[in-house]
């Protein structure tokens, strides 16, 4: 996902409502929570806009053509010459939640990655470097990195 200064992340709707009146008569391509892309070439205004029953509508002409918009349906909006993302939403994207251990499970990680790779290459080579305690080794090895997984960064869908 390219990253402009211009880029607003947020689910405030009427931050979109503003980008899309201050684009209006410029090209700007719209996305759907269907995947559906709403282009809009110049000379297209917002007609209308209400709130009726919760929902936050618009009305756009571009050309011949009028198109209902429901705000909370779009997803992405990017300038249509460009390419450049203008603004995006969250929901359905996965976001890492951050943590106080991020930088001590990174760190653990590496430690144990350090250690894992030479105990499971003496093991599988068979160089003997612990004698008898090579399946011991590989073993403890194994079972560290397993404990470490508990404490991996976790992921949640944004909704």
């Amino acid at each position: 996902m390219p990253l402009t200064s211009e880029i607003m992340v947020a689910e405030d709707r009427s931050d979109l409502l503003a980008l899309l009146l201050s684009r209006e008569n410029i090209a700007t391509d719209i996305t759907m929570s269907n995947h559906a892309t709403l282009s809009l070439l110049e000379g297209w205004h917002i007609d209308q806009f209400h709130d009726g029953d919760g929902t936050e509508r618009m009305a756009i002409e571009s050309g011949n053509t009028r198109t209902d918009l429901n705000l909370s349906e779009v997803v992405r909006v990017n300038d249509a010459r460009s390419g450049e993302w203008l603004w995006e939403t969250q929901r359905g994207q996965f976001v890492t939640l951050p943590s106080a251990h991020d930088k001590k499970f990174k760190i653990a990680a590496a430690i144990w990655l350090a250690t894992f790779i030479p105990v499971a290459v003496n093991k599988y080579l068979g160089w003997g470097i612990f004698g008898t305690w090579d399946n011991i080794f590989f073993t403890a090895v194994m079972f560290a990195g397993l404990a470490l997984v508990q404490f991996a960064p976790t992921s949640a869908e944004v909704v």
